[in-house]
């Protein structure tokens, strides 16, 4: 076979081929235009929004606010509508009395006593029953000016009543304030993302 009947032979292809394509009919249904550029974006939107308010209305992102935290993490998540905190817990409350904080400011501890518990804070342990915490806070005792001897104390939590800790070098907590009180200042528990 020469290569002028090679290229004979190839050009019918083609056209079997294009005569072949040309009876196959074409289904489906084609969108708008309108439908693509409006209204699919329009309900993805809408998804999105309704996605990030269910979100938002009952959780909160809580990056750390101070130059010194009081635990270990770096981003917190705080669930608002879950106040039922118990020991080992992390919680997130608002101020009240405080030395260096205006009252409403949040924080985030462990929650080392909770009601009916008795929690003995010793220099820089905290004991409640069987769980023993150590958190140096000389540096925060120091800058107040109180003795660390001077908070050492037993705590008896009555209903209704927390204690509040944080477990890195500096922190301020109910070793310094007393107890937080769970329906006026607790806004919801928190969990570490990283």
């Amino acid at each position: 076979m020469g290569g002028s009947d090679r290229i004979n032979t190839i050009n019918s292809l083609v056209l079997k081929m294009s005569e072949q394509s040309a009876v196959i009919p074409i289904t489906g249904k084609l969108t708008s235009k309108r439908k693509e550029r409006l209204i699919k974006p329009l309900i993805t939107g809408v998804i999105c929004t309704a996605a990030v308010m269910g979100f938002s209305s009952r959780y909160t992102l809580l990056p750390p606010v101070s130059d010194y935290p009081c635990i270990p993490g770096r981003l917190f998540i705080m669930d608002r509508a879950d106040q039922n905190v118990g020991v080992g817990d992390l919680v997130t409350f608002k101020s009240k009395d405080t030395v260096l904080f205006p009252d409403g400011t949040l924080f985030t501890k462990i929650t080392v006593g909770a009601p009916g518990d008795t929690v003995i804070v010793n220099r820089n342990e905290v004991f409640n029953g069987r769980h023993n915490y150590h958190s140096d806070v000389s540096v925060t005792a120091d800058y107040l000016k109180v003795t660390l001897d001077s908070l050492s104390r037993e705590e008896h939590l009555t209903s209704g009543k927390l204690f509040a800790l944080g477990t890195l070098p500096g922190s301020l907590d109910s070793r310094f304030w007393g107890t937080v009180d769970i329906a006026s200042q607790v806004v919801g528990k928190s969990y570490v993302i990283f």
